[in-house]
């Protein structure tokens, strides 16, 4: 390669670096127009399931009213569920959110190893807010956190009941 394009080589492969780390950010919330499945993409507005990949990430809203049923597994940025608003875990899916939620209606494990995962990050702090409620109501029914690194706690909690958490 010839020494006067290497500051253009280099350029080109920062530009291209750096357009790739950003994933857009996107704001969704959930309708229900079609029926109350998270995998719905005519549910959401706008009309795209929500889940985190390379060039979009989800801060999701649950409005008042709605229950959705999370039936296929998804990460998402946040949760924010609006008083009157449900989050229903279906069995064996798993909803990971990797920053804070806030609750102010239901978060429902019901169905069989059902997870609601906070963070995938072991060092990440995640704030839970709000005056809502999480109940597992399923045996193998959970809420966790990630496997934490030797100086962090860990959280976990499962059901073989009924149990109520409300903050």
């Amino acid at each position: 390669m010839n020494r006067s394009h290497l500051p253009l080589a280099a350029s080109l492969l920062l530009a291209c670096q750096d357009s790739s780390l950003h994933a857009a950010i996107v704001t969704s919330s959930f309708g229900g127009a079609i029926n109350n499945n998270w995998n719905t993409a005519a549910n959401w507005a706008p009309a795209v399931v929500p889940k985190n990949n390379a060039t979009d990430q989800y801060e999701v809203t649950i409005p008042g009213g709605t229950n959705v049923f999370v039936n296929t597994g998804a990460t998402i940025n946040t949760l924010d569920v609006v008083s009157g608003g449900t989050v229903t875990m279906n069995a064996f899916q798993s909803l990971t959110v990797l920053g804070d939620v806030t609750n102010n209606g239901l978060i429902l494990g019901s169905g069989t190893s059902g997870t609601l995962r906070f963070s995938e990050n072991v060092d990440q702090v995640v704030r839970l807010s709000g005056n809502g409620t999480y109940r597992l109501a399923s045996i193998g029914a959970s809420i966790s956190g990630a496997t934490p690194s030797s100086t962090r706690p860990t959280m976990s909690l499962r059901a073989t009941a009924i149990w109520e958490v409300t903050p």
